[in-house]
């Protein structure tokens, strides 16, 4: 538990801590710089990969209808109007629940413009040959270092794996360190040790109600999974984990040593 006076802190680039509605208990959350890594890690892909993936998933789950009525019949101005104007001009005025559909909607919408524009606007704007767009993502020119046939092979590249992860045939690379897993139904997989070292720092963060020191998540997870981390590296004459190296790679660099 958490053994200092008052709630945990947050600690950037790590964990958050929300307090459980009505009690003294906090629940850690990744920070988003964390999170990110994760499914980087989980997918074996790159952050504007994964932004494309999830435009193409968000656009499949917005009806085709609604849109159809937000575009072609302009019920956007509906939201800009008192329900009195809606009456005279329309004949008819939103009700509460419409609006918060239509709101939603139009996020989503935005959400898929803005992961479009971050996974594929740098290299489409060679493409296309228009500089504004890149000069407006990230603040970066990378473009301009781009000719037309390498920005299609990235785009081309990029398209690939998004797809992969949707259909859920991404594969994970084989190099990196594994572990086992079991689940109380019996399933058996491996995951790769930097996301499980995630996995399992948050929920240290969460039993001792602060962040894991380096050396508390090293010892959880040689007790875990002691057979492959110890036993068979021992058998096999190789050196211990390299500790620092997974932690860095797991984007777990900055937790603390004490």
């Amino acid at each position: 538990m958490n053994t200092r006076n008052g709630p945990p802190k947050d600690v950037p680039g790590l964990f958050r801590f929300v307090q459980e509605f009505g009690g003294r208990k906090y629940k850690a959350f990744m920070q988003p710089e964390l999170s990110k890594k994760y499914d980087e890690l989980k997918f074996n892909a790159e952050a504007r990969e994964l932004n494309l993936s999830n435009a193409l998933d968000i656009s499949l789950r917005i009806s085709p209808e609604s849109l159809e009525r937000l575009v072609q019949y302009n019920r956007h101005i509906l939201l800009a109007m008192s329900d009195e104007d809606c009456m005279e001009e329309f004949g008819e005025s939103l009700s509460s629940e419409s609006k918060e559909g239509l709101l939603f909607m139009m996020h989503q919408c935005c959400k898929v413009v803005l992961n479009i524009q971050q996974a594929l606007g740098k290299e489409l704007s060679v493409l296309m040959q228009k500089s504004f767009i890149s000069s407006n993502m990230d603040g970066e020119n990378e473009s301009s270092r781009l000719n037309e046939s390498e920005a299609l092979k990235i785009l081309t590249k990029r398209f690939a794996t998004s797809l992969e992860i949707l259909s859920n045939s991404r594969k994970t690379p084989q190099k990196p360190l594994h572990v086992s897993l079991e689940y109380d139904d019996g399933k058996k997989e491996k995951s790769l040790l930097t996301l499980r070292a995630i996995d399992v720092a948050l929920e240290l963060a969460n039993q001792l109600q602060r962040c894991p020191f380096k050396k508390e998540l090293s010892d959880e997870l040689e007790t875990r999974h002691h057979q492959e981390l110890i036993v068979e590296r021992d058998k096999k004459n190789l050196s211990p984990v390299n500790w620092s190296e997974q932690f860095e790679q797991a984007g777990l660099k900055n937790l603390p040593i004490e």
